[in-house]
């Protein structure tokens, strides 16, 4: 069941990457173009939570910031819990 949870974690991330791909690519779509804050959206979980949070609406990101933070925080608790019950089933077999 662990390793179940935690591969439902790494999809939820790989989607959240693929969404910050998207969000970064309307940054440098952007008039002026927003080159620093694309790249740091790709890089950083945390600036791109908040800095699209922010811009949402600025650079007509829709529903794009929502879906990040739900994919984004989904994986990391799904991967958490994956790996604590994939320890745990292990050290009780032992």
């Amino acid at each position: 069941m662990g390793q179940i949870l935690g591969l439902i974690g790494n999809l939820c991330s790989l989607g959240a990457f693929i969404i910050a791909i998207l969000m970064a690519v309307k940054m440098f779509k952007a008039q002026p173009p927003q080159i620093w804050q694309g790249i740091l959206t790709i890089i950083c979980f945390p600036f791109a939570l908040i800095y699209s949070w922010m811009k949402k609406d600025e650079l007509g990101l829709g529903n794009l910031p929502l879906l990040y933070t739900v994919l984004a925080l989904g994986g990391i608790i799904l991967a958490i819990v994956g790996a604590s019950m994939a320890v745990a089933s292990a050290s009780a077999g032992s």
